[in-house]
């Protein structure tokens, strides 16, 4: 009969498996590339790559303040919108304004520590507008869990609206909870009242509009910790627009 061991070797290996998992770092593997759980691209340099770090590293860009930097890249990367397009019945994805999306996050792909500083800053500091809040979920499926998580702030569009009557009591179901809570870390919604009939006076009109409020929308944004804003949006139509 083979010998046992003691038991305190066995206690030693599985303080050692123990230490080892704790200090376990997630590794790119050796073609293509890895990504975190949520997400983002393990960036961390492999073989020649750190040499390529170190002198990316002196640049003087990199050289300045993290919150120089830091201004400098919601400055390139904010700003913008991205809007709620049709492509099909289920398929509404979000994209950038046609004048914004060429090239408009290539920054990204600059170097591996502009990466890491600015993977978050596209969806932290632009706006996500949707006319149609029950396809939320359908929008953000290309996105990472972290992309997600980072959504600020929401714009709701209300075309063709009648100023001169009360707010539709519909709209309290673009607030529904299993809606916005697709974004768990929404801050402020805009709603965008465009006016079906953009005339001289709406900005009154508007005023009573808002006035008399919609209590059920505004009791769900501050049970959400949200910031409700609503914006008039002035409409200009071309002499050949028909009503």
């Amino acid at each position: 009969m083979a010998p046992h061991k003691p038991a305190a070797d066995n206690e030693s290996k599985e303080i050692a498996h123990t230490k080892k998992n704790k200090d376990k770092v997630a590794k790119r593997p050796a073609r293509g590339y890895h990504r975190f759980k949520n997400g983002m691209l393990n960036v961390a340099p492999k073989g020649q790559e750190k040499g390529l770090v170190a002198t990316n590293g002196v640049s003087i860009l990199l050289a300045l303040p993290a919150e120089i930097r830091s201004q400098i890249f919601h400055y390139a990367l904010g700003g913008k919108t991205f809007r709620q397009i049709y492509k099909s019945w289920n398929r509404r994805p979000f994209q950038c304004e046609p004048s914004e999306h060429i090239h408009a996050f290539a920054l990204l792909q600059t170097c591996r520590q502009i990466y890491v500083e600015t993977a978050a800053v596209p969806f932290a500091s632009n706006a996500f507008t949707v006319d149609d809040c029950s396809m939320l979920k359908n929008s953000c499926r290309p996105f990472t869990k972290y992309q997600i998580r980072n959504i600020k702030e929401l714009q709701i569009e209300l075309p063709n609206v009648l100023l001169s009557a009360p707010p539709d009591p519909s709209l309290a179901r673009k607030f529904r909870a299993h809606y916005l809570a697709y974004l768990p870390e929404l801050r402020r919604i805009r709603v965008l009242v465009f006016p079906r009939d953009p005339s001289v006076g709406n900005e009154e009109a508007f005023a009573r509009y808002v006035a008399y409020g919609n209590a059920e929308v505004e009791d769900r944004a501050k049970k959400g910790g949200l910031e409700l804003i609503y914006e008039l949006m002035h409409v200009k139509y071309s002499k050949s627009y028909k009503t």
